[in-house]
This record gives C-alpha cells, sequence and structure tokens, in this order.
C-alpha cells in the first residue's frame, strides 16, 4: 500500500517548485503568515518593474504556490522534502542556533546528526538537493549530460538509510500529518512510500536522459542504482522504473491507438502508417525493455506494439498487395521484438506474404486505385463475383477491360481475368479430384468389408454398389475431357499475367494428372511473353526540374522504357520474354506548363519557317529552270506560268525530282530551325528556374536503368507492343 500523492510529486523538480524554497520561509510558517509572504511578493512582482511576460509568469508561479499552501497534502510533501528546525530532533536539549551560511549550517547538521534526527534529516534534503541540481542539465548542456557523480549519489543514500532508520523521523511525520488532518495517512503506508518516492525521483530522471539521447540504446545505466540496491534492494528500483516508465507506456499506447485509427479510416495509407509507427513507436519500446521495469510491462508493451502494426499491414494488405512493405515491416519488428512475444498467427501472417510474393498472385496490378473510377468500380464488382465463384459474370466483365486503349487499366484487367481463370481451373479440379477421391475411399472400404469376391458377386446383384462404381466412372471420365480444357485456361491464364508463379505450378500439377490418367494435353508452342514491370515512380517532395516546388503526381514525366528478356525452354518450343516499365520523374504543374508550351511553341515555329524556306528554295530553282531553258525571252506573267507548264509537261522526271527537292527541302530547313530554336529553348527556360525536357539524361534513376540495359522508346511504339497482339502460334 503507497500513498499516490507522494508518487505523483516525485520528480527530479522535487525542491525546484517547493513553496518554502520559493517563499525562503521555515516549514512550521503559519497559513497566515505563509500567504502576506505571497501577497509581498506579489506586490513587489506588480510594481517591480519587470517586463510582461516575466511579471506574468511570476504571477501564474505564485498563484501556484498559493494553491500549494492551501492543500495539505501538497504541503505536507514539501515539509516532508525541505529543511527541519533543528529543536523539531533536540529531544529537550538545547539547539545552537542556525548560521546564515549554507556551509556553516552543513558543519553544524554533520556535528548534531548522531544524536538529532532534525539534523540528520536536514543532511539528506542537502544532499538529495545537490545531486538533482548536478543531474539536471542547464539550458546551454545537452539533455544527458550530469556531474553528480557515484560518490554523491552513495552519501545521499547513506544519509536517508539513517534518516529513514530513525523512529523520530517517523513520530515527527506523524504529528505533522495530524496537524495537516491527514490523520486517514497510516504509519506503514507512509514508511513504504516514502523510499519508494527517493528512488522514483532518480528513476524519472534517468528515464528523462534517456529520451534525451540520439541512441536511447546505448544508454548505459545511471549510478545512483547501483547505490540505492545496496542500501534500499533492489525490489525498490523495479518498483520505481515501474511507476517512472507510465508516460513512456501511455505514449507507446497513443501511438498505437493513433495508428490503428488512421489505418481504419484509409486502408490505402496503412503501409506509410505501420513504417511511422515503426519508426516513433519501436525507440519507445526498446528504450522501455533497458530498464528493470518487471517482464509484465515489457509484454504488454510489445503485445500492444505487434498488435496494432498487425492491424495496419492487415488492412493494408487486403486493400493493396503490396506484400514488400509488409514483409519489410515485420522483418524490422521480429528483430527488435522477443520471440516469445510475436504470436503464431503473425507468423502465419507473414509466412504466407512471402509465399505469395514468391508466387506473385496479384489481384492488385501496380497503380490499380490510380485507375479512372469506372474501371476500378468494374474490377470491384468482377472481384465480389469471384470471391462468390461466379466466374462467367467476371469474365463477361473483365474481357472488355482487356482491350482498353489505357495500358494501366488494361493490364489491371489482364491481373485479375488471369487470376479468374487460375481459380476457376484450381476450383473445378479440385471439386472433381475430391469427388473421386471420396467415391474411391469408399469403394475401396466395400472392397475390404466383403473381400474380393463378395464384392464381385455385390456389384452383379447391388443395383446400389453399380450406381456407386457408376458416379466414378462418370467422374473420372469427366475430369479426363475437361483436361485439355482446363490446360489451355491457365496457357490463357499464363499469357494475361506471366509474373503469377502460381499458374506455372498449376501447370506442371495438370502435366501430373494428365500422364497419370493417361490424357492428351494440347502441344505447347512458342510463346511470346510480354512483363510488365512495377513502374518506378519519383519520390514525393520537390519537383526535379526545378528544385523549388512540390511535385504532383498528375503531373509527372513518365519515361517509357522496354528491354529484350532471354529466351528460356519449354517443351517443344522456346518462350520470349518483352519487358517493359515507366520512371516518373517528379514535376510540379508550373514546369509542365512551361515545357509543353515550349515544346508547342517549337513545333509551330520549326513548321512555320519549314515553309517560308521551301517556298524560297522552289521560287529559285523554277527560276533557275526557267533561265537555263534554251527558248526565247519570257515576257509577263502568263508567259511564266504557260512556260513553267510546258516545261513540267515536256520533263515528268524533272518533275519528280523538283517535288523530292521540295520535300527534301522542307524536312532539312524543318531540322535546322528545330535544333536552333530548341538551343534557344533551353536557355530560356534555365534562365525561368526550370530544366528542359531532355535533362531527363541527368535523373539518377534513368542513368540506372540504362545501366542495366533498358532502352528508350516512344509510347505508341510500346503500344504497338502490346501483350494482346504479341502471342503468337508459330
Amino acid at each position: 500500500m503507497v500513498w499516490e500523492p507522494l508518487l505523483n510529486e516525485a520528480t527530479p523538480e522535487l525542491y525546484e517548485g517547493n513553496v518554502f524554497r520559493v517563499l525562503n520561509a521555515p516549514v512550521d510558517i503559519p497559513y497566515r503568515a505563509a500567504l502576506s509572504r505571497v501577497e509581498e511578493i506579489r506586490l513587489q512582482t506588480l510594481y517591480g518593474g519587470k517586463d510582461g511576460s516575466q511579471k506574468e509568469g511570476n504571477l501564474e508561479l505564485l498563484q501556484r504556490l498559493q494553491d500549494r499552501l492551501g492543500d495539505p497534502m501538497r504541503r505536507f510533501i514539501d515539509e516532508v522534502f525541505w529543511y527541519w528546525p533543528l529543536p523539531w530532533g533536540s529531544d529537550g536539549q538545547p539547539c545552537p542556533q542556525e548560521p546564515a551560511d549554507w556551509a556553516q549550517r552543513v558543519q553544524v547538521w554533520q556535528e548534531l546528526a548522531p544524536h538529532n534526527y532534525a539534523a540528520q534529516h536536514n543532511l539528506a534534503v542537502w544532499t538529495h538537493q545537490e545531486a538533482l541540481q548536478k543531474a539536471l542539465p542547464s539550458e546551454d548542456s545537452p539533455p544527458e549530460a550530469d556531474s553528480a557523480g557515484e560518490g554523491l549519489w552513495r552519501t545521499l543514500w547513506d544519509y536517508w538509510k539513517k534518516t529513514l532508520e530513525n523512529e523520530g523521523f517517523w513520530k515527527r511525520l506523524q504529528e505533522r500529518a495530524q496537524v495537516h488532518g491527514l490523520s486517514a495517512l497510516g504509519h506503514q503506508e507512509l514508511r513504504e512510500t516514502v523510499s519508494l518516492a527517493l528512488a522514483l525521483t532518480a528513476a524519472r530522471l534517468e528515464v528523462r536522459k534517456a529520451e534525451g539521447r540520439q541512441d536511447p540504446s546505448s544508454h548505459p545505466p545511471h549510478p545512483w542504482r547501483k547505490c540505492f540496491e545496496e542500501y534500499f534492494g533492489g525490489q525498490i528500483v523495479q518498483e520505481a522504473f515501474t511507476y517512472a516508465l507510465q508516460g513512456l507506456r501511455q505514449t507507446l499506447d497513443a501511438f498505437c491507438q493513433d495508428a490503428k485509427g488512421r489505418t481504419s479510416a484509409d486502408p490505402l495509407q496503412g503501409g506509410r502508417i505501420a513504417w511511422e509507427l515503426v519508426h516513433d513507436a519501436l525507440p519507445k519500446y526498446t528504450l522501455l525493455t533497458r530498464f528493470p521495469c518487471g517482464d509484465s510491462m515489457t509484454r504488454e508493451a510489445a503485445h500492444l506494439l505487434v498488435k496494432a502494426i498487425r492491424v495496419c499491414l492487415q488492412e493494408y494488405e487486403d486493400k493493396t498487395e503490396d506484400w514488400e512493405t509488409c514483409i519489410q515491416v515485420l522483418g524490422i519488428l521480429k528483430k527488435s521484438v522477443p520471440a516469445k512475444s510475436i504470436p503464431k498467427d503473425l507468423e502465419d501472417f507473414l509466412q504466407r506474404m512471402k509465399e505469395n510474393l514468391e508466387e506473385g498472385d496479384r489481384w492488385h496490378a501496380p497503380g490499380y486505385w490510380e485507375l479512372p473510377p469506372q474501371a476500378l468500380e468494374t474490377l470491384e464488382k468482377a472481384k465480389k463475383e469471384i470471391e462468390g465463384e461466379h466466374w462467367e459474370a467476371a469474365t463477361r466483365l473483365l474481357k472488355p477491360l482487356t482491350i482498353s486503349q489505357e495500358i494501366p487499366v488494361q493490364r489491371a484487367a489482364r491481373f485479375a481475368l488471369a487470376q479468374c481463370l487460375q481459380r476457376q481451373c484450381v476450383r473445378e479440379i479440385n471439386s472433381l479430384l475430391s469427388k473421386i477421391e471420396s467415391l474411391s475411399d469408399l469403394i475401396e472400404k466395400i472392397r475390404n468389408q466383403l473381400g474380393g469376391f463378395a464384392f464381385a458377386l455385390a456389384v452383379q446383384v447391388n443395383y446400389q454398389l453399380r450406381d456407386l462404381i457408376q458416379q466414378h466412372r462418370s467422374a473420372e471420365e469427366r475430369l479426363k475431357n475437361r483436361l485439355p480444357e482446363f490446360f489451355s485456361m491457365l496457357l490463357e491464364a499464363r499469357r494475361l499475367n506471366p509474373l503469377n508463379k502460381r499458374i506455372e505450378k498449376n501447370l506442371e500439377q495438370i502435366r501430373k494428372v494428365a500422364t497419370q490418367a493417361d490424357v492428351q494435353l494440347p502441344s505447347p508452342h512458342q510463346e511470346v511473353y510480354v512483363v510488365w514491370e512495377i513502374p518506378s515512380s519519383g519520390a514525393d517532395g520537390k519537383c526535379w526540374f526545378c528544385g523549388q516546388r512540390e511535385s504532383q503526381p498528375c503531373s509527372n514525366l513518365l519515361i517509357p522504357l522496354w528491354k529484350v528478356g532471354e529466351e528460356s525452354p519449354v517443351i517443344c518450343g522456346k518462350r520470349c520474354e518483352y519487358m517493359f516499365t515507366e520512371i516518373a520523374v517528379p514535376r510540379c504543374k508550373k514546369c509542365q506548363y512551361l515545357q509543353k508550351g515550349t515544346q508547342l511553341r517549337i513545333a509551330i515555329g520549326s513548321v512555320c519557317w519549314a515553309l517560308l524556306g521551301t517556298i524560297v528554295i522552289g521560287t529559285v530553282a523554277l527560276l533557275y529552270l526557267l533561265y537555263y531553258q534554251p527558248r526565247e525571252d519570257i515576257r509577263g506573267a502568263a508567259e511564266v506560268f504557260s512556260r513553267v507548264l510546258e516545261v513540267l509537261e515536256l520533263n515528268p522526271r524533272e518533275a519528280v525530282l523538283c517535288f523530292l527537292g521540295l520535300i527534301a527541302s522542307f524536312t532539312i530547313v524543318r531540322w535546322i530551325v528545330s535544333g536552333i530554336l530548341k538551343r534557344r529553348a533551353k536557355k530560356l527556360l534555365i534562365q525561368m528556374g526550370t530544366k528542359p525536357v531532355s535533362a531527363i539524361d541527368e535523373y539518377p534513376l534513368y542513368h540506372q536503368k540504362i545501366a542495366k540495359g533498358w532502352k528508350k522508346k516512344s509510347r505508341s511504339w510500346m503500344e504497338w507492343k502490346n501483350p494482346l497482339r504479341m502471342v503468337r502460334v508459330i
């Protein structure tokens, strides 16, 4: 049984806010005299010429002091931890007058301590106050600064040990408790609480210093702990840290509750929220395990943290199937939390995600939640139909999207349709195999019970047994007839989503079943696959082109890349993979506007100048043609045109050459003018504080991709290499 008010006041600032210290008054000062002292200080504050902020702070401090004086419990606590007048411990013997100098006072207390409990108590308070002042950091020192050494702490606990062993000290406390109306405060309760409060002030100090370190895990044990255990025992230290870490435990709880609430409101942000929780809450938990607070508190904290991260990742994984992020977060969690705190269902969750990542069986294709609302609504309806095993309805919804002109919509629909076909095949094959197996077991059981001869007779006379055998044969025949269909469906699913390794496993299983059933499957053919990598999106933050404004996803510059993979052999053929991806360079709206406007001006200007140049060149060519022809002089515009027509009619070869020359002139002039305008536009964009589009060669991610063998092609070329048109039978 402990006295909670004393534990609440047991902080490193125990002496700084002591009412008798601030008033510079003895602990036995009457209540009215103390109020008069407070009023005197208030008047000095109001009319002492101090500035406004300092005056306001002093008035708030005086109000708190007045409240403490009016609260019997807090005044009693301030009396316990301040200097007592020496007559209190004189036992009827005369005591010398205490000098004004503190050093002389300490000397007097040391002389009287063996036979005066008040002097012994004052020595303990003096040493305690000095140790806390040295341990608390100043304004210009780091939080972990501490000049109180082990010797000072040992002396402190020695003084307090002697004080607490003196019965006169406890008798005086009981008397003062009666004076303040605290008759309900028991003697044993007070004894247990004072020693715990002493340890609690140091424990809270150590926790605060550990939180102020950049690396809390490297925090060494404070010297007070070893000295205190020598005088009072380790059990009190553990209880003190249990109280001192309550604030840290509540902070951890607040982090977890906030993470679960935000994830529930927006599951798509669950991965980012889980990362934030690991970043913010895991150091708190690690710090909690550094102190001797008992296994129960650390177990509860670990369970709370693990449960919160599991909730965030579960909702996030259900929405996005981003298994990579979930595996990374859980990997960090497993390294930081003891294995006994990781529940089995979380281990199963992690193992399932690793298997899914290895097999690539995704419903949510890259960029799924950024698709147009209409396409996203159709995909979600198809997902519900698949979950209800309505395969035909889901196929009708997904097939129109697989030929969409928008590559992300097409890719998402192909992933979804592949999963629909794969699940349908697996479900129907398992249903047939399960039926065949159950019928086989039942027939075999009957055969074993009757024996071979009796079973043969029963088949002839028992129509139910004959019907059972006929059902078994029908199921086997149905499986044999449908195996080629299932195999073709899985081939189509593999074509739609080559990244799904689970389809490959299903194909191998069908091949084994077909071999056992002696069924001829469709002959494999050479297949060309297109593999879409997950697009590499630009990091959130500043625009890469200007480096000043925030980037926006709708304004990012997309760079399409492609690469030819190696040919891999399959049965009776081979397979070639074309891999495509996109890089999103972060770009703001203004840079997009400037770059597109510049490109438009270059295109229009080059065409106009090319037309003008072609007209000039054509005119010169016609004049040249007319000048060198051996005909009479030409006069008048009509004669010029008639002469030109006459030359062209008489010389068709020269007419064709003139036409080709005009086209070549237009192309050359446009190319030259375009180069000049691009150089001028580049300088203009740099003056306006942004980079031209041609500067993407300097983008780091683009460099990495090019170094790995990727090539840049236009989007129209990539659309021509559409996966729907790439699969062909040879």
